[in-house]
């Protein structure tokens, strides 16, 4: 056994000479190619190590990058699949993932720990004096075990456990390719702030100039706080894969005003990945941004400061009531962080690296304009024609479903973390600007502010600072060429979830709640509902309504519990569950039943569509080998069961049995394919055997079948 291994090490360092002067080598003569990057992008979460290019092909020797001892072995269809955690002579900690296999003897010590337990997934912690190794000796075998393709998982953690990233230890790897930017995001961040004369975020594609520069071609108009945000990519030689970016820098008239680096994090800081990502534009499907700016709730230790907003930028054009900043401390409440800049005229500069230096910069203008905001007064006498007030329950776009009478504005809208970005869209010739009023939430008259962005269009952000859960009521006045008073009411309702409280909140019917723990936000929630119809929902088991809640592209940070309630006479409440709706898609969430209160309950990890389903169909099994009746040479053949189920989805271990001659086998599963399959490592008798295979869904339904096959 030792001299198998000095032999690898040798061929090892034959193959990567170049790195033995390092205090840490490369875990696997695989090549140095790499298919994943640190912190990536993983699902809502950042990918905690590199994934090195293993060429479509598993059994590649992983080495012990230093000396150490195994401290711990995760075994699971799902994640990483086989698991090796090596605890370095530094106290640092390294994860290799994804194995086909471990080293002999661990291989063999795994194997009798899952027998004993009868489990395929095992987690176990070995004694140091267990599996000690030198550097260079063989670990394991790289795979395509838990999720995924081909791959070796690389991971570093330090004597705290915190993912670091590996490249920091010295590797050297070939790439001389800078990164590549897609877009570039300008985001108001409240009431007061606005991009191109609109409430609503910008995003622009660059264009490319060559050597790694590009220029946004057209000058930005900003005002007030604005955020940026970018969407980029690295690249390097012998992959086609896009890796994420190392650093980001953000410079504003050639003064550095934020920067991210990507070093390490902690899992505990795992859900903040959706505040240093946009992640309002990626549930509006226009992928990832990198923001460059912290927001409020973010501890993530990338960033040069620790202040909310750094790298929000107050664009300020002078100090006057007409660009409404005087409104400040009033209906908007901005950090003192931000950085104020002062100006008619501004350069910025965006650049983002990787991990070699390699790096893309996009340059261009912005140009202070806050001086187009529109108060119109309504002096004229109000005419016998005055339009008498239409009040509409508005949700989500403004509108109701229910027939209204003609209205002289059009009004929609959209809703931002503490803002309503209201648009009025004239729907007769001849109306002046209209003048949009009502209370602020602490009741004080305002008239609402307003930007032209079409000739009978107009925009508005109406604060929702200090609100309380109360509709919003406002008089919407415009005057025909004639002289006549227009008037018009909207209301709009939601309710107020505020950061760092216990809340519960309940539909009007009743028939759903959501309960909010003071941990639950990132920052207050204005939260909307709607619930639809059954048909509507999309599925023939839906029980109830398809309730809606948003804003669905707002962050929370450790979820809430949805309550849904089922009706007396449901006969099967164990079948239930709650599935959140995607498009025409439902995927499973949770089923903990309250029968004495007749509901169901879910931890959900933000807002969405969701629905009560019932699954009374059990799981198909597709293929059971070997096959009914089968005559069979090999003594030692591979056994296995594929199977599926269309709704709640099969269950844990215990819900997926494959058993031989009436004794449960220890099989692997591969949830992928899906697949659960044993391989015998001995012979089995000459004559008859008997194998069955028994699958439970998550609700309980049960479907198995049974073959006899015969050795030879």
């Amino acid at each position: 056994m030792r001299l198998s291994r000095c032999f690898c090490i040798l061929s090892f360092y034959l193959l990567l000479g170049r790195l033995a002067g390092q205090s840490y080598i490369w875990p696997t003569d695989a090549g140095q190619i790499l298919t994943s990057t640190f912190a990536e992008a993983r699902n809502g979460r950042f990918h905690a190590g590199i994934d090195v290019k293993t060429w479509g092909q598993t059994g590649f020797p992983v080495f012990a990058i230093r000396d150490g001892y195994v401290s711990r072995i995760r075994i699971s269809p799902f994640g990483y699949g086989r698991a090796l955690y090596l605890t370095l002579d530094t106290g640092e900690v390294v994860v290799y993932a994804h194995l086909e296999r471990f080293s002999d003897e661990i291989q063999h010590y795994v194997k009798e720990e899952q027998e004993r337990r009868e489990s395929y997934e095992i987690q176990v912690y070995p004694a140091e004096s267990q599996f000690s190794f030198k550097q260079g000796e063989i670990v394991g075998y790289s795979g395509q075990s838990g999720v995924g393709y081909p791959h070796l998982h690389f991971e570093m953690r330090d004597s705290g456990n915190n993912p670091i990233n590996p490249l920091a230890k010295g590797y050297q790897l070939k790439d001389s390719i800078a990164p590549m930017v897609s877009k570039v995001l300008l985001q108001p961040m409240d009431a007061l702030s606005a991009v191109n004369q609109d409430f609503e975020p910008v995003i622009i594609t660059p264009v490319y100039e060559g050597n790694g520069r590009y220029r946004v071609a057209p000058v930005l108009a900003v005002s007030g706080r604005v955020g940026f945000g970018i969407s980029a990519f690295d690249q390097m030689e012998g992959a086609d894969n896009r890796f994420g970016i190392y650093r980001n820098e953000f410079y504003l008239n050639d003064q550095l005003v934020f920067s991210s680096q990507y070093d390490r994090y902690s899992y505990d800081e795992n859900r903040q990945f959706k505040l240093d990502r946009n992640y309002r534009q990626m549930m509006r499907g226009n992928g990832y941004f990198y923001n460059l700016y912290r927001d409020v709730g973010n501890s993530l230790p990338f960033y040069d400061r620790t202040d909310d907003y750094y790298g929000v930028i107050d664009f300020i054009k002078e100090f006057s009531l007409e660009n409404a900043y005087f409104l400040q401390g009033k209906i908007v409440n901005p950090p003192q962080t931000v950085t104020k800049v002062w100006g008619r005229e501004h350069q910025y500069r965006l650049v983002c690296y990787d991990y070699w230096g390699n790096a893309a910069e996009v340059r261009g203008r912005l140009q202070v304009d806050g001086e187009h905001l529109i108060l119109p007064p309504i002096e004229q006498e109000e005419s016998d024609t005055l339009f008498q007030p239409n009040w509409v329950e508005a949700w989500n776009d403004g509108e109701s479903d229910r027939p209204q009478e003609k209205k002289y504005y059009r009004v929609s809208s959209q809703y931002y973390d503490d803002y309503i970005r209201l648009s009025f869209l004239a729907q007769e010739a001849g109306l002046e600007p209209p003048r949009v009023s009502g209370r602020l939430c602490d009741k004080e008259e305002f008239v609402l502010p307003l930007l032209r962005i079409g000739e009978n269009e107009f925009v508005g952000a109406w604060p929702l600072a200090e609100c309380s859960s109360v509709p919003l009521e406002l008089t919407i006045e415009s005057i025909t060429r004639s002289g006549q008073v227009r008037r018009q009411k909207e209301s709009f309702g939601f309710a107020v979830i505020a950061r760092g409280k216990s809340q519960i909140f309940v539909t009007d019917e009743g028939l759903s709640r959501i309960e909010f723990s003071p941990r639950s936000l990132y920052k207050t929630l204005f939260l909307r509902h709607q619930i639809e119809p059954a048909s509507v929902g999309g599925a023939p088991q839906t029980v109830g309504g398809c309730y809606r809640f948003e804003p669905a592209d707002v962050p929370l940070n450790a979820g809430a519990r949805l309550t849904l309630s089922y009706p007396a006479d449901e006969e099967s409440p164990a079948k239930l569950a709650i599935y959140q709706k995607y498009g025409d898609q439902f995927q499973f969430l949770d089923n903990i039943l309250n029968g004495q209160q007749r509901t169901i309950s879910s931890q959900i990890s933000g807002m969405g569509e969701f629905v009560l389903l019932r699954d009374g169909t059990a799981p198909q099994i597709t293929a059971l080998v070997p096959y009914d009746q089968s005559t069979l040479r090999n003594t030692k053949p591979r056994l296995s069961a594929s199977f599926y189920d269309e709704l709640s989805g099969i269950g844990g271990e215990n819900s997926r049995v494959l058993q031989l001659d009436g004794r449960k086998v220890i099989a692997e599963y591969d949830y992928e394919k899906p697949e659960l399959f044993y391989q015998l490592e001995e012979s089995l008798s000459v004559g008859k055997h008997i194998i069955e295979v028994i699958v439970r869904d998550r609700s309980g339904n049960v479907s198995s079948q049974r073959h006899t096959f015969f050795i030879q």
